[in-house]
């Protein structure tokens, strides 16, 4: 059993998240289910029976982290979810390794992606969370950007609209990020890195070893004014996408 503790895993008020987690906190605010939705056997007996009476904003980090080590009903109910979700766009947002599985599956145990299930309030707040972490994207110890990129699939966004977002960024930061991801050191032979988190990697591929971005990859590698350092790192992409497409 874990020790009684403060509460960790919110946003520093200095976050660029600062203002919409407080804003989420407020469009969220409701009463505590009836219960978790979790297995009884999953969780720690005294987290689970303690688990609503912190509200939400000051439920303890390792709280939500049983929960997640839990088994939950497939089916885990809006009024469960909305109750938590503030906390977990807090806890994600904050830096710290949330939830212990992975970024992958923050976000996936309802369809948090569906703009048909909130309000136009909740939505607001969901969909600004989403493009602000995508746009803002930050490494922290081993995560890709397609580990980002994977939690909102999962949690239903539509994935088309999440690479469309990626594209968007300039050429430049998008050859830094996925030399990062593929070739930088201490990568020892460089590949397209897809997570195991992916329902079917099929799906992140297609975009990955599109055509129009490895030729966008070599335009930007020739073109005369970009600086040979990217430009080399830029190749060394589009020779990943080329085998790719060539296997």
């Amino acid at each position: 059993m874990p020790k009684s503790r403060q509460p960790q895993g919110h946003v520093a008020d200095d976050s660029p998240f600062h203002d919409l987690i407080e804003q989420a906190y407020k469009v969220f605010k409701r009463a505590a289910p009836p219960d978790d939705g979790a297995c009884d056997c999953c969780m720690y007996p005294d987290i689970k029976a303690d688990f609503f009476n912190h509200g939400q904003r000051d439920m303890p980090l390792h709280y939500l982290h049983d929960w997640y080590a839990a088994a939950v009903n497939p089916n885990l109910s809006k009024a469960i979810w909305a109750y938590l979700l503030p906390r977990i766009l807090d806890a994600v947002a904050s830096g710290h390794d949330f939830p212990a599985l992975g970024f992958e599956v923050a976000l996936s145990r309802f369809p948090t992606g569906d703009q048909h299930q909130w309000t136009q309030a909740e939505w607001h707040i969901i969909d600004t969370y989403q493009r602000m972490f995508l746009d803002c994207f930050e490494r922290r110890g081993q995560c890709h950007l397609d580990d980002i990129i994977c939690m909102f699939a999962n949690a239903k966004w539509n994935v088309d609209d999440l690479f469309s977002q990626v594209f968007a960024w300039p050429t430049e930061r998008l050859v830094t990020e996925f030399w990062q991801d593929w070739c930088a050191p201490p990568i020892v032979k460089p590949a397209i890195w897809v997570t195991a988190f992916w329902a079917d990697e099929r799906v992140p591929m297609r975009y990955y070893t599109d055509n129009a971005f490895y030729l966008r990859l070599l335009d930007y590698g020739c073109d005369e004014k970009t600086a040979p350092a990217l430009a080399t790192k830029a190749f060394a992409l589009a020779d990943l996408i080329d085998r790719h497409q060539t296997s």
